[in-house]
């Protein structure tokens, strides 16, 4: 069955892995959807758009003058769907399941380092404050918890157990929300502190590239801030 749609749609593509450095987007990838609204549906207001697919008529575009007013954002689709919204345009934010897919940074895990640590800050720091701590708590919970599995190991306790119970429940969550976004692998979830660490040392390369040395490098290119 099919849909009609005013204004603009936008989805974030199914994203397919093939290498284990690519896993290290997984959380890059639950946290880019959480944090537009999209798959929230207690949240009425969604925010931004999805860079990789957006479409919107021809004429629409034009008129509201392409990506001029965004040109100089590092990540303009985010801004040019806050554009849009601000202006009554509908915005529709999908997820692609496997209906529509891509890779991202195939080149190499340089490439994904280049990526994400050029467009996660922005991007955290243009979402509504709501979005934003909800998803620092639950990054939180879950460090929380992967800290504490290996603090009771290194020294077993009576929480032992209850502590494996509780990390077993966030792998869970982790694999169930994962599986949204990407054909990631059973090891990610099961080992899930691994790429968790990889996130928080991508994401704090990030703030200091935005706010320190005001560069970011993409695809051999050096844009200044």
């Amino acid at each position: 069955m099919q849909k009609q749609y005013d204004g603009v749609v936008s989805v974030q593509p199914f994203h397919k892995v093939r290498h284990f450095y690519e896993h290290f987007s997984m959380y890059f990838n639950i946290i880019s959807v959480a944090a537009t609204g999209a798959g929230m549906p207690f949240l009425n207001k969604k925010t931004g758009m999805f860079g990789p697919v957006v479409i919107l008529p021809r004429g629409l575009y034009l008129e509201k003058g392409g990506h001029s007013e965004v040109r100089s954002r590092v990540l303009e689709d985010l801004f040019l769907g806050k554009i849009y919204a601000k202006q009554g345009i509908p915005v529709t934010l999908a997820a692609g399941a496997e209906n529509i897919s891509y890779r991202m940074y195939p080149e190499g895990l340089r490439a994904l380092w280049d990526g994400w640590t050029k467009n996660f800050f922005s991007g955290a720091v243009s979402v509504s404050v709501l979005l934003l701590i909800l998803c620092i708590i639950w990054l939180s919970a879950l460090t929380s918890v992967a800290i504490g599995l290996i603090r009771d190991l290194a020294s077993p306790t009576q929480y032992l157990w209850s502590t494996l119970a509780i990390y077993g429940l966030c792998a869970a969550e982790t694999a169930y929300l994962g599986r949204q976004t990407g054909n990631f692998r059973w090891p990610a979830y099961i080992f899930y502190p691994v790429f968790l660490a990889g996130f928080h040392i991508i994401f704090m390369a990030s703030v200091i590239k935005h706010l320190v040395f005001r560069r970011v490098n993409w695809k051999g290119r050096t844009i200044r801030l």
